[in-house]
């Protein structure tokens, strides 16, 4: 178990190394930076500008760059912002609630819809209503964040006037359109994958086995199938936490919602290396996070996931 854990741990940090080389080396692609842009519009000189630059170590070779940023990083320093001239950590740190927020409702509802539609998919009583989940999980998985947003604004905003089209204000309620339209976009795939297991499992010996005891179908899906299959679904969910990470971006974005999505397209537009840094430090740890705590959850509950992995 030591071992499992040790080579898991060495993974995760190889993970957070290579994204964070991967994004120094892009950034650094990019024409001029942020840093420079501010300092020319406030009327400084070459000179000066230099000056502040070398002050920075923003002229130094790559390589000496590179070195600083991996020695900083591992005494838990990200840096200051080339902009504001703010802690990176703070500036991460400070919209990451009202992200988690967004994010965490969002992966219950498309839990709920993911579970329910692959159930119906699999074992719905009329063809009808397993023809209909499926294509309601394909509709999902096809179509692009903005473009669902936007008919969700239109119908449950601007139509029917039921919910706010803007997701930034106190209480549940300008949350609630949000966390429908990215928890719909995450359902898609789990739904396929739910009902892709059922299908496999719903006439295995143990399926029938519990049929010929007289248990109900929804004690047979819920307690005996759905649990047979929780190894592969929970490791499922927790792959989602990727893609809730991108699709966060873009629902902050069109809901006019604070965020660390908003954050990260500033910084993006502005070339502010650090900060862009930052945040793809901190999503490469939560997916290093979430994976961990699958391949634990998925070994408990399914031992020969756990003695495959040894």
């Amino acid at each position: 178990m030591l071992a499992l854990a040790t080579r898991r741990m060495l993974n995760a940090l190889i993970t957070i190394w290579l994204a964070v080389t991967l994004a120094f080396i892009l950034l650094r692609l990019l024409p001029g930076d942020a840093f420079t842009a501010r300092l020319s519009l406030s009327g400084a000189s070459q000179t000066q500008i230099e000056s502040r630059r070398a002050l920075l170590g923003l002229d130094a070779p790559l390589l000496n760059q590179y070195v600083s940023l991996i020695t900083n990083l591992l005494q838990g320093d990200l840096g200051y912002s080339l902009v504001s001239g703010r802690k990176v950590k703070e500036m991460i740190l400070e919209p990451f609630g009202s992200s988690l927020v967004l994010a965490g409702g969002a992966m219950v509802v498309g839990i709920v819809m993911g579970a329910s539609m692959g159930v119906t998919a699999a074992l719905g009583r009329s063809r009808l209503s397993r023809v209909s989940a499926w294509l309601i999980a394909f509709a999902s998985v096809s179509s692009p964040i903005y473009w669902t947003s936007t008919l969700a604004i239109l119908l449950f905003s601007v139509g029917l006037k039921w919910l706010p089209s803007i997701g930034a204000g106190a209480g549940i309620r300008p949350l609630i359109l949000p966390w429908l339209v990215l928890g719909f976009t995450v359902s898609g795939g789990l739904a396929r994958l739910v009902g892709t297991v059922l299908n496999e499992l719903k006439d295995s010996d143990f399926a029938r086995t519990a049929r010929a005891k007289g248990l109900s179908q929804k004690r047979i899906t819920y307690v005996h199938l759905l649990r047979a299959g929780a190894g592969t679904i929970i490791t499922f969910i927790m792959l989602q936490i990727g893609f809730l990470l991108s699709g966060t971006v873009v629902t902050e974005m069109i809901f006019v919602r604070p965020g660390i999505g908003t954050v990260l397209l500033s910084a993006i537009h502005d070339q502010d290396f650090p900060v862009v840094q930052g945040v793809v430090i901190l999503s490469a740890l939560i997916y290093c996070i979430s994976i961990t705590i699958a391949e634990v959850t998925a070994g408990l509950l399914d031992p020969r996931l756990r003695m495959s992995s040894l």
